[in-house]
């Protein structure tokens, strides 16, 4: 945890929070903070900053905040992912959320077992709890976008055209393709089929849609995070200890500890560039869309998009 994310819920007065939860046993037993320490923070949703701690005790901490820095820029990437199984969802959701993707598209595809759409790892509020782990890591307060598509053929027809109109649409796909691009400095919807790849019928509609297929080269590699820039500091702002490098493995699943390295450098889809596994999830509607109110920590209550 490199920030500590703070609810609406926490606010006891507009520069002062009190903390009960994980995030208390956090500092306690992770950083051994005492009062005085100074710690960053963030409000969901909204600024970063500093906060110091006033009080400590076995069941809550009092801190005074100080919220004066933007979150980091989001990657101009939307990420359309054929459903991965229920294990590897939970670590995806981690990571997009830590790399800065602002929007990911959760959708079926013909090698997507049904009963992953079964998984309670769907529900937004378990959705949530995945993303705000990724955020703590990388010192983010924005929640990225969560759209489930439960339907390929109507929305990849329907919807995913106005989707990615105006952005440069890619479909990461083992192949005699052109090479996937690199340093792009212009928005990209990418695809990303299940294990063992999309269909030639479901590659041949996202195309029509306007998604090209790219590939990596002749074998399928599996890809970790790029570090293009110093690891952030840890929590308490007072440390000097290192964050360590990441060791990448399984594209978006297995590199969960990698802060942010290319907030504000151009977009290299290679990260993203690989084939990922299904996954279950409970849903009862075809499209359902995490609203980014549930940021806001508000009620759990998800709308059905149109």
């Amino acid at each position: 945890m490199n920030l500590l994310l703070l609810e609406d819920a926490d606010f006891i007065a507009a520069d002062r929070v009190v903390l009960r939860d994980r995030r208390l046993v956090h500092m306690q037993e992770v950083h051994r903070a005492v009062v005085g320490d100074s710690l960053r923070v963030g409000r969901i949703g909204a600024l970063m900053g500093n906060a110091e701690l006033l009080r400590l005790e076995a069941g809550e901490a009092e801190l005074q905040i100080t919220l004066d820095q933007p979150p980091p820029a989001k990657l101009p990437l939307t990420l359309l992912l054929a459903l991965p199984r229920p294990k590897m969802l939970r670590r995806v959701l981690q990571t997009v959320a830590s790399m800065g993707v602002p929007r990911v598209v959760l959708v079926n595809s013909y090698r997507v077992e049904k009963s992953f759409w079964q998984t309670p790892f769907l529900e937004p509020e378990a959705v949530r709890e995945q993303l705000i782990l990724g955020l703590e890591q990388a010192r983010d307060t924005v929640l990225p976008e969560i759209i489930i598509e439960k339907r390929f053929k109507p929305f990849v027809e329907d919807r995913l055209p106005a989707l990615a109109q105006g952005t440069l649409g890619l479909v990461g796909h083992p192949g005699t393709y052109p090479p996937c691009p690199r340093g792009l400095d212009e928005p990209v919807t990418l695809a990303i089929g299940p294990e063992g790849g999309w269909i030639p019928y479901e590659v041949d509609l996202l195309a029509k849609a306007g998604l090209q297929p790219v590939q990596l080269g002749g074998a399928d590699p599996t890809c970790g995070n790029r570090r293009d820039r110093p690891a952030r500091p840890p929590l308490l702002t007072p440390s000097d200890r290192p964050l360590k490098s990441p060791v990448g493995a399984s594209l978006l699943a297995k590199t969960l500890r990698a802060a942010r390295s290319f907030s504000k450098h151009p977009l290299s889809l290679t990260i993203f560039a690989s084939k990922l596994a299904p996954t279950e999830s409970r849903v009862h509607a075809d499209t359902l869309r995490i609203s980014p109110s549930l940021v806001q920590g508000s009620s759990p209550h998800v709308p059905l998009a149109s």
